[in-house]
């Protein structure tokens, strides 16, 4: 069997000089080659240099984790931009894992994003042809495409996109909070038989302030089911729903049918899933109403249950998909998709510094973390690590990173320690980000002790997000 581990991180306006500062790319490295990740998909990638940005941490993480002749993290890839920023993906190895990408059809792109997939015709990069290596890595790589809505329009629908706005303004807008998700795709290739994963990647509209009802990602959450690729994997999760198939190029290259046996929505939904009941409070009471269209499990409610299966799979289709299609459905019409919450006991966020007085107790890892904004939704056949392991009463499938407990002073020792000295003087030089009051990471071992504050004011210098991580079997 092979474990397959993909992380979800939010690394805080991740950008070609945030990771040229001393240090900073190589505790980002340490932290994410600990993990014992195959694949890392990540938020909040700025667009200028972004390539500088992905290559510079690309060898940061060849040389914390290098594999066989140097090639681990060789493999990244970007998506298309979506207002100021963009998604990116790294795979440790590319002779296991390679992205699905567009080969016809719409390319992905905000202007022309991929609604009704079954316009697509899909591949494997840099090919299907698992006898020949990936490496070296090519220069020119595809980029991830971005995904919208697929639905009938119906009368009093104003919400054309995700972007929240009326379709008169054109139903989207560029910059914060108006993000179209990825549709990132992996197939994993081992000897028992080959698995095509889709990972939907979301970074959706903030808010200023926890107490306060954040509509527009909501909305936006709410939107999630809408998209084909759910559809596809079970078009009535709650009764006997139909999967389809996507449009998959071989090695010869030939169509061929490949049903949607898996399914994973992840990213930054920044909707407090700490605060997710149907009989909370009245922000409680609308993030569980938004999150209802991923998953019917309340904050605190476990990871196993509920099944996540696919839709039944009929006769596969004849490929090329050619002539006149079934229309989408209704948006009113669609159900509910039924997956798994990976994380429902556990911060994803840091608290804002300076920590409360006395600190809490809960939730772990306390004191640094509150709000779970980063999760995994999932289900299929493939995506079932439901085993409880992690979070408070061990009632969770994901796994949160506690970066703040791996700091240490002087130089790291233990893998996925992190020393921050050279991070912290850059940013104490420029009086930012409350580097001047943690003094004690630049001290050598054996002085004052790390205490709380340093320790999330250092943790904080590289997000202010947690990465986490989520393990699944292949036979």
């Amino acid at each position: 069997m092979v474990n397959i581990r993909v992380m979800n991180w939010n690394i805080e306006q991740l950008s070609a000089k945030k990771l040229n500062i001393a240090g900073l790319a190589t505790a980002i490295a340490r932290t994410i080659a600990v993990a014992n990740v195959d694949i890392v998909l990540l938020l909040e990638v700025r667009l200028t240099n972004v390539n500088t940005a992905m290559t510079t941490l690309s060898k940061a993480l060849n040389a914390a984790e290098p594999g066989a002749a140097g090639n681990n993290w060789r493999g990244y890839f970007l998506s298309w931009p979506t207002g100021r920023e963009c998604y990116a993906a790294l795979i440790r190895n590319l002779d296991l894992i390679r992205p699905v990408v567009v080969s016809s059809g719409p390319i992905g792109t905000v202007a022309v994003p991929l609604r009704d997939l079954r316009r697509n015709v899909f591949k494997l990069w840099p090919s299907a042809n698992w006898a020949a290596t990936a490496y070296p890595v090519a220069a020119a790589r595809p980029a991830l495409p971005l995904c919208d809505v697929f639905f009938t329009r119906t009368r009093g629908v104003k919400r054309a996109r995700f972007g929240g706005q009326t379709i008169a303004n054109g139903g989207y807008a560029l910059g914060y909070g108006f993000r179209l998700p990825a549709l990132a795709m992996f197939w994993i290739h081992t000897a028992a038989g080959d698995y095509l994963v889709p990972f939907v990647v979301c970074h959706y509209a903030a808010i200023r302030g926890a107490k306060q009802r954040n509509v527009l990602g909501q909305g936006q959450v709410a939107q999630l089911n809408q998209l084909h690729i759910a559809q596809l994997f079970n078009d009535n999760p709650a009764g006997a729903g139909a999967g389809g198939y996507l449009d998959v190029l071989d090695a010869v290259p030939a169509h061929q049918p490949i049903p949607v046996r898996e399914v994973c929505f992840t990213g930054d939904f920044n909707l407090d899933f700490l605060n997710n009941l149907p009989n909370g409070g009245n922000v409680a009471q609308t993030n569980s109403r938004a999150l209802d269209a991923l998953t019917p499990t309340p904050q605190g409610g476990g990871s196993a249950t509920p099944p996540a299966l696919p839709g039944v799979f009929g006769v596969p289709p004849a490929l090329p998909y050619a002539g006149v299609l079934p229309p989408p459905p209704a948006a009113a019409q669609m159900p509910a998709q039924i997956l798994r919450a990976a994380i429902t006991t556990q911060g994803t966020i840091q608290r804002a510094y300076p920590l409360p007085n006395p600190a809490p107790a809960s939730p772990p890892p306390a004191p640094y973390a509150s709000a779970a904004f980063d999760n995994f939704f999932y289900g299929g056949t493939r995506l079932t690590s439901a085993a409880v392991a992690y979070g408070t009463g061990a009632a969770d499938a994901g796994e949160v990173v506690n970066v703040p407990a791996n700091i240490v002073q002087g130089a790291p020792g233990a893998a996925g320690q992190i020393g921050l000295a050279t991070v912290v003087a850059h940013y104490a030089a420029l009086m930012k980000k409350n580097a001047a009051l943690a003094p004690n990471l630049q001290a050598a071992p054996g002085r004052a002790a790390l205490i709380a504050d340093d320790r999330l004011i250092g943790a904080r210098l590289l997000s202010d997000h947690f990465p986490v991580v989520l393990t699944f079997t292949c036979p």
